[in-house]
């Protein structure tokens, strides 16, 4: 799945999903890779948990690494691509604090 991100400075990016590993890639209009996202589930436990699995109970998204070019920074991209990744995926992000 990619989706087209539109910057708050005019730039324009392009936002690539990968459901299988759960990544997410950046690149800008030339096609140049600008940052990378690599997400996992987790379970209620907070560890980590196999997407192939029994997911019969709650679990979350947690951003497990993201690379970002220093340029692009203060443009919205990692809120994009966390809400772009919950909403494909159907999973909320995980809010480490307790409730």
């Amino acid at each position: 799945m990619s989706e087209t991100y539109q910057c708050p400075d005019g730039r324009t990016i392009l936002l690539s999903f990968n459901e299988e590993d759960l990544s997410v890639e950046a690149s800008n209009q030339g096609g140049e890779t600008i940052g990378r996202y690599q997400f996992e589930l987790i379970g209620p436990d907070g560890e980590e948990i196999d997407a192939m699995d029994d997911t019969s109970w709650a679990v979350w998204l947690k951003l497990a690494h993201s690379d970002l070019h220093d340029v692009w920074h203060h443009q919205g991209i990692t809120e994009r691509v966390m809400s772009l990744v919950a909403e494909e995926t159907r999973v909320s992000p995980h809010d480490p604090s307790p409730s």
